[in-house]
C-alpha cells in the first residue's frame, strides 16, 4: 500500500511582493514534486495595501493571496477586487 505524501501549504510571507517571492515558491514546489509531494495550495501572504497589485504579481501562479488584517474602510475599498477574484482573503477585526 502506497501512501499519498501530501503538504496542505507553501507559503511565502513577504512585505513587498514580487516576481522573486513567485519565483521561491514554484522551486520548492518543483522539488517537493519531483521527491512525490503533493502540494494543495501555494499562497502569499502579506501587508501590501493594494490588493489589484498583488493580485497582477501572483496572477496564475498561487492559489490563495492574503493582506492580512485591514480597516474596515481598507476592505469596503478592497471589495471590487475582492469580488472579481476567488483566492484573496483579508481579515476585519471587529472589535475595535
Amino acid at each position: 500500500m502506497s501512501l499519498n505524501k501530501i503538504i496542505r501549504t507553501i507559503c511565502q510571507f513577504t512585505d513587498n511582493p514580487s516576481a522573486e517571492n513567485i519565483a521561491k515558491i514554484q522551486a520548492v514546489t518543483k522539488k517537493l514534486e519531483k521527491k512525490g509531494y503533493l502540494i494543495q495550495t501555494k499562497r502569499i501572504c502579506t501587508t501590501l495595501p493594494n490588493s489589484a497589485d498583488l493580485q497582477l504579481i501572483a496572477k496564475g501562479t498561487v492559489d490563495y493571496t492574503s493582506i492580512g488584517a485591514i480597516t474596515y474602510e481598507d476592505a469596503t475599498a478592497t471589495l471590487p477586487n475582492f469580488l472579481a477574484t476567488n483566492n484573496l482573503a483579508f481579515n476585519i477585526d471587529l472589535a475595535s
